[in-house]
């Protein structure tokens, strides 16, 4: 029961990393969303305003703090999920219930990062992203 239990807490605190990220997302859409570390790196090929790099740095800043707060959640539900498992009965109400609420926050997760890269496209000219789509992710 304790490798089961093992197993999938490993697999509930990886998945979400690997499915979830920036660099995952943006290779759903390789050449329509962009991280902010290339816009920063092509900063002067795409000549950002310094208003741009002021609200691209707006929008990290947030990203950043909402992901490691949804990150934490998830930490933490994982590890309260590892301890109903760990019982010798367990509830599958309870059990189901949990997985509903990770689910929920990997969903939030998601979203929140494909929103952040539409949001850091929008501040981008036709031009820019017309750069930025023609040099390699």
């Amino acid at each position: 029961m304790k490798l089961i239990t093992t197993f999938i807490i490993v697999l509930l605190t990886l998945i979400p990393n690997l499915c979830l990220s920036e660099t995952n997302a943006r290779h759903n859409f390789p050449n329509t969303l962009y991280s902010k570390e290339k816009i920063i790196d092509l900063s002067d090929k795409l000549q950002l305003t310094e208003d741009q790099k002021e609200k691209i740095n707006a929008l990290s800043t947030q990203y950043v703090s909402e992901s490691t707060y949804l990150s934490n959640k998830l930490k933490f539900l994982s590890d309260k999920f590892a301890k109903i498992l760990e019982r010798s009965k367990v509830n599958r109400i309870e059990a189901s219930l949990m997985l509903d609420e990770i689910s929920a926050v990997e969903k939030i997760q998601k979203e929140r990062t494909i929103l952040y890269l539409i949001d850091l496209k929008n501040l981008l000219t036709e031009k820019q992203q017309e750069i930025l789509s023609g040099s390699s992710n």
